[in-house]
């Protein structure tokens, strides 16, 4: 690996308890990242990380869920309580062929292990929520569902009170004498905590300048001429002497470099220098044949018949993929009844206003009712599908470091995750668009005939879908709230300019033309335009008027440069749309999991 913080790390992948690695900015969360694979977009790597003797980027999902990584940051979904969490965990972690009553019964025995019924039934965050503690303790869990055999965890302590992080470790200690291989980072343990590990290794320079048996660090260090003081803490003793100190980088660096080198020659050296050589010699072996691959006395044990239960999601159906992630989303939503009632309001304040604008019971249609109708059925277009749509604009980028996690986990896909929001962030926006709608229709004297509400409650269900599938795409695409809510505005203002109630189609510049395909506005807007006017026969004229009439409906779908032939092609172009900006965001996302969030 070459890298401005890590650069030759030597150890066997033969763990069988509690590591700890020092020293900040020595490289630990990217020794982590590289035996993860995770987060590597800036880095150089060069060797292999093996796992049973197979390198990790070929691992298939049985061989991944043997690992598990809890990473520095909790990132937990917060509507949710601790059971409620592990449950969704467990569903999409733990295969199919899993019961579920033994799936309830990994989750409780989980709680017991980690001390977590006592705040089981509190939501994560919010008023009232539990502790940064218990939240890491609930990310080991949520590693552990799928018996994960080797725990990766980065700066566990980190933000937490030394009773907290010590009654933390002590736990991670009891999985280890349970058959679990724990490796973590820590920054500055407290003494109780430091004696609570097996095996330590101290990082510096990006190098190992340590690495044994906890109890024998003393022993170690004090021929090399760093004796710990008896009043001070190994831990805190040893970091200081291998940390940078301001205004002495220089001497700073060329001791750790020294330390470092000699640790290479050291006789904890040279064995894991030893046991490298011997194993990478095995592999070889292994992969030309020349000896049978058998199972190593102290690797990680390989998968036997039940550990099919544990495949990260890769034995779970999509559909259940699917329903878990939406039954997420509507807690999510359920327990937000502030955000409810504000969508409510807004929808019944506008549905006011334009019912006593537009309010015309009777059926007579004269000049003036053109202007009117056609002002309706834009605003139908360009205004409810948009507001009613705004939600999702801060859906995406507050979920996609909970969504680039899970992805990384292995819990689901792109496309259960995209069409579960897409319908459960939206079910309740188009219930009320569904009745705001045909409130104002039923008021505004448009067609009362069954077949014309019918249509025009459709094409503005699929323009608001169409809608909502836009700003999904343009959250993956710039990916912060901040940045959707600059840009959406703007090219939204462009779809209605181009909408065709403020320009007639026929008019539009050529350079701007192919924008018209993607706009979901002039689409619904003309075939909202044809639904209403296409069997008008007649339309009275003012015997005062001084320009001439407008008498049928096909002279005022005319007017906007419509035909009533492109009733069919405007309804084609809004599922073109709807699938194609839903494609693109799930295609885009794939990438970006891929090749920018590795």
């Amino acid at each position: 690996m070459k890298s401005a913080e890590l650069q030759t790390i030597s150890s066997p992948l033969l763990l069988k308890s509690i590591k700890d690695v020092h020293i900040s900015g020595a490289g630990k969360t990217t020794l982590l990242n590289v035996f993860n694979q995770r987060e590597l977009t800036n880095l150089e790597v060069q060797g292999n990380v093996l796992l049973n003797g197979n390198p990790m980027v070929s691992l298939d999902n049985n061989q991944r869920a043997l690992l598990g990584y809890v990473q520095q940051h909790d990132i937990l979904p917060g509507e949710l309580t601790v059971r409620e969490y592990l449950h969704f965990t467990a569903n999409l972690s733990l295969g199919s062929k899993m019961p579920k009553t033994k799936k309830q019964q990994r989750v409780d025995d989980l709680l017991e292990q980690l001390s977590l019924k006592k705040c089981a039934d509190t939501r994560i965050k919010g008023k009232g929520s539990i502790s940064g503690g218990e939240k890491k303790r609930l990310s080991v869990a949520c590693k552990l569902l799928g018996r994960a055999q080797l725990l990766f965890l980065d700066e566990p302590t980190t933000g937490l009170d030394s009773y907290i992080a010590k009654v933390l470790i002590h736990n991670l200690k009891k999985l280890t004498r349970n058959g679990y291989n724990i490796v973590c980072t820590i920054h500055q343990p407290s003494s109780d905590v430091f004696n609570l590990f097996d095996n330590v290794y101290f990082l510096a320079n990006g190098k190992t300048a340590y690495a044994g048996p906890q109890d024998a660090i003393l022993d170690y260090f004090s021929p090399l001429g760093y004796v710990c003081p008896d009043n001070f803490s190994p831990a805190d003793y040893y970091i200081a002497v291998l940390s940078v100190a301001p205004g002495a980088e220089k001497e700073s660096f060329k001791r750790n470099e020294y330390l470092c080198d000699h640790f290479l020659i050291s006789p904890a050296g040279k064995l894991i220098e030893g046991f490298i050589g011997v194993e990478y010699t095995r592999q070889e072996a292994i992969r030309t044949s020349r000896i049978p691959e058998t199972e190593d006395v102290g690797s990680l044990g390989r998968l036997d018949e039940g550990y099919n239960y544990f495949a990260s999601g890769g034995n779970t159906s999509w559909f259940t993929k699917f329903a878990y992630l939406s039954w997420r989303s509507a807690i999510s939503l359920s327990r937000n009844p502030s955000l409810l009632c504000a969508r409510l309001a807004t929808t019944i304040f506008m549905s006011v206003i334009l019912v006593i604008i537009y309010f015309h019971p009777d059926q007579t249609i004269d000049q003036g009712r053109i202007v009117d109708t056609q002002g309706m059925l834009f605003f139908f277009c360009a205004n409810f599908t948009l507001v009613n749509s705004n939600r999702l604009m801060e859906v995406i980028p507050r979920e996609l470091p909970l969504l680039i996690r899970e992805y990384k986990d292995g819990l689901y896909d792109v496309t259960s995750y995209f069409l579960s929001t897409l319908l459960t962030q939206s079910v309740v926006a188009v219930v009320l668009l569904i009745i705001s709608v045909a409130v104002i229709y039923l008021c505004g004297g448009l067609r009362l005939e069954w077949d014309a509400i019918t249509i025009c409650i459709a094409i503005l269900t699929v323009a608001f879908y169409v809608n909502v599938t836009f700003v999904m795409c343009q959250s993956v695409i710039w990916e912060t709230q901040k940045r959707v809510m600059v840009a959406v505005p703007q090219l939204c203002f462009i779809m209605n300019v181009l909408g065709g109630y403020y320009i007639n189609i026929r008019t539009i510049p050529v350079i701007l033309k192919p924008i018209t395909y993607f706009d979901w506005i002039l689409s619904s807007f003309e075939a909202l335009s044809i639904n209403q006017w296409r069997d008008v026969e007649n339309i009275e004229c003012s015997y005062h008027r001084q320009e001439p009439c407008i008498l049928t409906g096909e002279a005022v779908l005319d007017q906007y440069g419509f035909k009533t032939d492109d009733f069919f092609v405007d309804i084609g172009f809004l599922f073109l749309q709807l699938f194609g900006y839903l494609s693109f965001s799930c295609v885009l996302l794939f990438l970006k999991m891929k090749y920018k969030w590795t």
